[in-house]
């Protein structure tokens, strides 16, 4: 007898996008922990296994449901809130301490000066012993480069800070053309401020680590070993 083939069950294609976050706004995904903050002063977790609970016994009562699938999916899900209810509870007192150092440390004390005093557009941090910044002016900062000058050294609070201005405008120019300096220096990794106002160009890692290797070699063969002086 001759049998029937079935044809195989294709898997459903989901778009890229269904792998990643879809009710997280921009704010949650940046910082997620606020959406455990959220749900668990909302939510004890008397009440959330009260609530899934229902949820399941309502599930099963319908005639076809599947009732393995929903049990397991329920039991997994309580876990996974039991574990972020961990997470959320045990680190919550660490994370609020790395914090309060991180805002006190000097260097967050220079930046927000001047970012209150001098409202730049980004802020660069190139090196952090001694620190040196590089800061981005909007077009429409329009004192001498003097007055800048003088706040930053009011900022510096005793400690040693080394800093470099440049205008908006010019310095979307010199990341436009590729400029070498600009482009491996004034990376996200860098970026210790901005206040979104401005778009900027994004180089490629690939193409930073190509120019990094290009004026590695330009510049390697001028560079002679140091020699004591007789």
């Amino acid at each position: 007898m001759r049998q029937i083939q079935q044809p195989p069950v294709k898997e459903p294609v989901y778009p890229v996008y269904h792998n990643q976050p879809l009710r997280l706004t921009n704010e949650e995904i940046a910082n997620p922990r606020s959406v455990l903050q959220d749900f668990f002063w909302y939510y004890g977790l008397t009440d959330i296994r009260q609530d899934l609970k229902a949820i399941l016994n309502d599930a099963l009562q319908i005639g076809d449901a599947d009732a393995a699938t929903h049990v397991h999916l329920h039991d997994n899900l309580e876990k996974l809130i039991e574990a972020a209810w961990l997470i959320h509870n045990h680190t919550d007192r660490e994370a609020k301490s790395e914090m309060q150092s991180a805002i006190n440390s000097p260097l967050q004390k220079i930046i927000r000066f001047l970012v209150e005093t001098i409202a730049p557009e980004r802020i660069f941090l190139l090196s952090e012993n001694p620190f040196d910044l590089l800061i981005i002016l909007s077009d429409h900062a329009d004192k001498p480069y003097s007055f800048y000058e003088t706040i930053i050294e009011m900022s510096c609070m005793n400690t040693v800070v080394h800093c470099s201005l440049h205008k908006s405008s010019e310095f979307n120019r010199q990341l436009t053309a590729g400029h070498t300096f600009y482009t491996i220096a004034c990376t996200p990794e860098h970026l210790v401020y901005e206040n979104g106002k401005t778009v900027f160009p994004v180089t490629p890692a690939g193409k930073r680590e190509v120019l990094y290797r290009q004026a590695v070699e330009r510049f390697a063969p001028g560079l002679s070993p140091c020699r004591p002086v007789p």
